[in-house]
């Protein structure tokens, strides 16, 4: 039987999303508080900005307002939408 390592399987992966033309970047490189951060903290699994440049990519002539609303449909799924602050509220018993 054949074992391989995280970081071989880690490799492997990035190198196949690579070959298939993703943008592959190294984590310390984007980390927050690094110039080019992109995440907002470490728990930030989803890069927002990267998330909603493809949406505007992939659906050319979609109204600017569209894309919040894209993004918090879509990883959001069981929100009522944003507040007047901006932040994200939930439906009761969620």
């Amino acid at each position: 039987m054949i074992f391989f390592s995280e970081s071989e399987v880690e490799q492997l992966a990035l190198d196949w999303l690579a070959g298939l033309g993703w943008s592959v970047a190294h984590g310390p490189d984007i980390a927050p508080g690094t110039p080019d951060s992109e995440p907002d903290g470490c728990d930030q699994v989803v890069l927002e900005r990267r998330l909603a440049d493809a949406i505007d990519r992939l659906n050319a002539g979609l109204p600017q307002p569209c894309v919040p609303q894209m993004l918090v449909k879509r990883w959001y799924p069981y929100n009522v939408g944003y507040g007047t602050t901006g932040s994200i509220h939930n439906k009761p018993g969620r």
